[in-house]
């Protein structure tokens, strides 16, 4: 993807944007600045319409990102090399070096995306029946969030329902 600018690195997976985002990210700002949220909060300054767009996009692209670094995670953890991440006009792509060594591998990559998206919003996974919320501070060990969508073995402390159905955790430990 040419005309890409590098934004950093985490985990060492590098990361970007190509031009064609600041299009999209600006069309965002727009819509929501002019129309939806003057509409919605009309008794905001738009100077705070403006902020809050702007706000609301990044949040959009970094939800993308971590859709983009579920996928990575994953390929990483099957023995792909990753080459990295770029956001643009249509989203993002995570670049792999190789290619995929079965179909399996393929499968729980291509799912990876989706299952991050889908936590990131319900902040819940489920461990032998039991649903564990990780909504609020959790200490995570050896891990994070992200790690949550491929798999990895985890240990969780906290404070379980007096029905034995949910647990609010307090530590998410991963093991290799």
């Amino acid at each position: 993807m040419g005309s890409s600018f590098r934004l950093g690195r985490i985990a060492g997976i590098e990361f970007g944007v190509n031009w064609s985002w600041f299009v999209v990210f600006v069309l965002i700002v727009w819509t929501l600045a002019s129309g939806i949220f003057p509409s919605t909060n009309p008794d905001l300054s738009k100077a705070t319409h403006i902020a809050m767009a702007i706000v609301a996009a990044f949040l959009f692209f970094l939800s993308i990102l971590l859709h983009e670094f579920g996928h990575a995670l994953e390929a990483r953890r099957e023995g792909i090399e990753i080459d990295g991440i770029t956001l643009w006009l249509f989203g993002g792509v995570a670049r792999f070096k190789d290619a995929w060594k079965t179909a399996g591998a393929e499968f729980r990559v291509a799912i990876a995306g989706p299952i991050v998206s889908l936590d990131t919003v319900a902040k819940t996974f489920v461990v032998r029946e039991v649903t564990v919320s990780y909504a609020g501070e959790v200490d995570f060990r050896d891990g994070t969030a992200a790690d949550l969508a491929v798999g990895r073995k985890v240990e969780v402390r906290g404070k379980l329902s007096t029905d034995g159905t949910r647990l609010q955790a307090e530590r998410i430990e991963f093991d290799d």
